[in-house]
């Protein structure tokens, strides 16, 4: 059913429900709209407590620092840290255009999203993902350090290029001073 929602707007929903590896889904459904309403608010998180069951499919908002980022067609995934936890950020798109291309590796984010567990029914979440709304759920709250991974290279490339340049002066030195006292007993 093609209908335009926006969060927050109050649904009436008829269906047959689905539960498994996902959230619970009405599949063959109808919806209704029945007004406009406020956009839920979303729960503060640390990574780990995201893991708990009863966190699955709701709105929470989580810290993380960025270790990468992925876009592929229709989507785009950031992929965080919090603690010793590592969880992608997911974001359905239909442009090709980085979203996120200004968002540096090493930046502390907050993102906020739809949490979803990744465990069978019987077992406690190891892992979870969030399913991001807009691209303004996720904001910058610190930039990465100084000293990332370009800046490393960087500092190396140019101590390997100083210590080439350094032992091709102590050749050309040496040559020079081996030569020298040929020079002597000349004059």
């Amino acid at each position: 059913q093609a209908i335009s929602l926006r969060p927050g707007d109050k649904v009436e929903a008829v269906g047959f429900p689905v539960t498994g590896n996902h959230p619970p889904e009405l599949h063959e459904s109808l919806v209704r709209v029945l007004g406009p309403g406020e956009p839920p608010a979303p729960r503060a998180l640390k990574a780990e407590e995201a893991l708990n069951p009863n966190h699955q499919a709701e709105l929470i908002r989580v810290e993380g620092r960025l270790l990468d980022r992925t876009v592929r067609p229709g989507e785009q995934v950031l992929v965080l840290q919090a603690q010793n936890m590592i969880f992608p950020a997911r974001l359905n798109v239909s442009t090709n255009e980085d979203l996120f291309a200004q968002v540096r590796e090493g930046s502390v984010l907050q993102v906020t999203g739809v949490c979803v567990h990744e465990s069978r029914e019987d077992e406690m979440p190891q892992v979870f993902m969030l399913l991001l709304r807009s691209p303004q759920d996720v904001q910058v709250l610190r930039g990465p350090g100084w000293w990332t991974r370009p800046q490393t290279q960087i500092a190396i490339g140019a101590l390997g290029i100083s210590s080439l340049a350094a032992l091709a002066w102590v050749v050309l030195l040496r040559r020079q001073v081996q030569s020298q006292p040929q020079v002597i007993r000349q004059r």
